[in-house]
């Protein structure tokens, strides 16, 4: 039996009535995994270790939850599993995890605990150790502090798929509704030995050293795209070579994150890289944790002072706080300031680099001429940049999409690999970061990585005698370019402004967000879709005149698919997907679109326009036009 004084008060005090259905009704539950403020203030940036009462009973109930679903799935009693547990470094993490732990323990599954490890990190273990079954991971990812959850995962190396995620809300949803099972549930829980607590408390050192080094085996692999140890020593060995000659360095800011203590300096450095680190201690929280605007300033200033000291400074990166997410700072050309890389060109950046790489490697042709070797295709998401398919038709690709959420567009991945296609990169452009296959998830190690390849490749080991950056300048039929760069090689800087130009409404400013009376998804967007067809014809000269926009097409997201067409026949359920309305000029091609997606949680819409070219004003007049729709359109359908 478990000792009364060992056990923490909320596993023994019974919360008030209705407090539990309120906790839950509060929680925001997604394929990306489960959140809510749990800070026991109700501050959503309160810094205080407790949770109330209630939360750790939704915990509780929680874990027991997924112990249901993970027997469902593989047909075997909980006792049998072993299950993986970390946390990123919000202070509410150990009060999230101590009674989830006890349910666990208490029906017999083994608990390998890694305590603050990064998202990728407990994915890679999970998805890379034979004995691992399952993973839970503690974060709100960029949310702040006070907010906190959990994510649930198989062995699959990700998140729990779309309808998984549905199988295992509905399990949840039936096990806290019933309040005798939760007390039970919480009884078996409190009554869990502290023997049996310190033995999964005592290998927490050792768990954490396991799966920091299977993480870096992993991230090797993922760097190279070769699972030969061999193969991947090599390229390492002349990328490291290049790398240290050019005495190229990166700024790693890492804002007390769960990257702290994961393997960042070891994988940078083992590259040749020279690291500097700020914020490098967990809970060193200096900013907003979301690595957006105002939060990539203090890596701005460093890297501007860094690359003063030694020119070789050239790259910054920051992590959200589970670490899955880093978007990048990067010098000018001229090498005066530094300044922020917005989301899209991030990844359109890592598309670049990663297609060049499978040129590189001989798995594609350099030219789409000649046609490539396999199918190559990149899978991302509704609102990721049209500067995408740009990028992609340059090497003979293919792009396809998904509605937003990451597990989507993992999952679009995997159905394009079983129909023969290599799948290299994928990604939501829209919220910043790639996932380099065989990842699942978003890394910022990799993209640094992808753009050390895309730089310091060396020729020598190339199937085709050029560099990863040469194979781009001559898909762009950009010539006059002297290969032999300088001494701190090429300049990020230069290579960003070879992307093909789009203006593209970042996720995150206000104007993107627009809140909403309308409770109906699906009559919003009827309404829209006949406002939209009568204003467009109504301006189709202002359209043809500013933007050379002739014409238009729809587009609905849900889950893996994109279905073109207009009206409820093209979607289902609460119609909550993605609608984008796609520009096409007289020839056809596209030249920008609209999008929008109501949230599941909140009264907003979410919207961005994105637009051919460097027009900022051209953005800013079609995303003005898009919301005076959807404010119309919301009025009509909110009476």
């Amino acid at each position: 039996m478990g000792d009364p004084e060992m056990t923490p008060t909320a596993l023994r005090t019974v919360p008030e009535d209705n407090t539990l259905g309120a906790a839950v009704q509060k929680l925001i539950m997604s394929a990306s995994g489960w959140r809510k403020v749990f800070a026991a203030s109700g501050n959503e940036d309160g810094q205080e270790e407790e949770i109330r009462v209630e939360d750790t009973w939704l915990m509780a109930a929680a874990a027991a939850s997924f112990l249901k679903f993970l027997e469902s799935e593989t047909g075997r009693p909980a006792s049998a599993s072993t299950i993986a547990l970390g946390m990123d470094t919000r202070p509410t993490g150990p009060a999230l995890a101590d009674p989830v732990i006890r349910v666990f323990v208490s029906a017999g599954a083994a608990v390998r605990h890694l305590f603050i490890a990064s998202a990728p990190e407990i994915m890679a273990y999970a998805g890379r150790t034979p004995q691992v079954d399952a993973f839970a991971y503690f974060t709100a990812s960029h949310n702040p502090a006070g907010h906190n959850g959990i994510k649930f995962g198989l062995s699959t190396g990700g998140v729990l798929s779309g309808p998984q995620a549905v199988a295992l809300k509905s399990i949840f949803t039936g096990v806290a509704a019933d309040i005798a099972l939760v007390r039970s549930i919480v009884a078996d829980a409190a009554a869990v030995s502290p023997d049996a607590l310190s033995a999964v408390l005592h290998e927490v050192e050792r768990r954490k050293q396991d799966a920091l080094q299977t993480y870096l085996s992993f991230a090797r692999e993922v760097l190279t795209g070769s699972e030969n140890p061999r193969e991947q020593i090599d390229l390492i060995t002349g990328l490291r070579d290049a790398v240290s000659g050019a005495q190229f360095g990166v700024v790693a800011e890492l804002n007390g994150s769960a990257r702290t203590c994961s393997i960042d300096r070891l994988f940078l450095a083992e590259l040749g890289l020279k690291v500097h680190a700020e914020n490098s201690l967990p809970r060193q929280i200096a900013h907003r944790i979301v690595p957006e605007g105002e939060s990539l300033d203090p890596c701005r200033r460093i890297l501007t002072e860094q690359h003063r000291r030694n020119p070789g400074f050239q790259l910054g990166y920051v992590p959200d706080n589970d670490g899955d997410r880093g978007n990048l700072v990067i010098m000018s050309e001229d090498g005066e300031s530094a300044h922020a890389l917005h989301a899209q060109d991030v990844f359109a950046l890592c598309c670049v680099a990663e297609l060049s790489w499978l040129a590189y490697t001989g798995v594609l042709s350099r030219h789409t001429s000649a046609g490539s070797r396999k199918k190559v295709a990149i899978a991302v998401n509704g609102p990721t940049s049209l500067r995408v398919e740009e990028i992609a038709a340059l090497f003979g690709a293919h792009v396809f999409r998904a509605e937003v959420g990451e597990a989507n567009v993992v999952n679009l991945a995997a159905l394009l690999r079983e129909k023969g296609y290599v799948v290299r990169i994928l990604g939501e452009g829209s919220n910043g970061g790639n996932i380099t296959h065989p990842s699942r998830v978003r890394d910022p190690i990799s993209t640094v990585g992808s753009l050390v390849k895309l730089l310091f490749a060396p020729a020598a080991s190339s199937a085709v005698g050029q560099t990863p950056l040469q194979i781009w300048y001559d898909v762009k039929n950009i010539s006059g370019k002297d290969y032999k760069d300088s001494k701190s090689g090429p300049h990020i800087a230069e290579i960003v402004a070879t992307l093909p130009p789009y203006t593209t409404t970042s996720a995150y400013e206000q104007r993107a967000i627009l809140k909403i009376k309308s409770s109906s998804h699906a009559t919003l967007k009827s309404s829209y879709e006949k406002l939209f067809a009568q204003r467009f014809q109504a301006d189709r000269k202002w359209f043809q005149k500013r933007f050379s926009i002739s014409d238009y097409e729809e587009i609905n997201y849900e889950g893996t698919e994109e279905r073109y067409g207009s009206g409820p026949g093209f979607r289902t359920g609460d119609e909550r997907g993605g609608l984008k309305m796609l520009f096409t000029d007289s020839e056809g091609a596209a030249r920008g679109f609209v999008w929008m997606r109501g949230s599941g949680t909140e009264p907003v819409f979410r919207i961005m326009a994105d637009i051919k070219g460097k027009d900022s004003e051209g953005e800013a007049l079609l995303l003005s036009w898009h919301t005076r729709l959807v404010r119309e359109a919301d009025a009509q359908t909110s009476r």
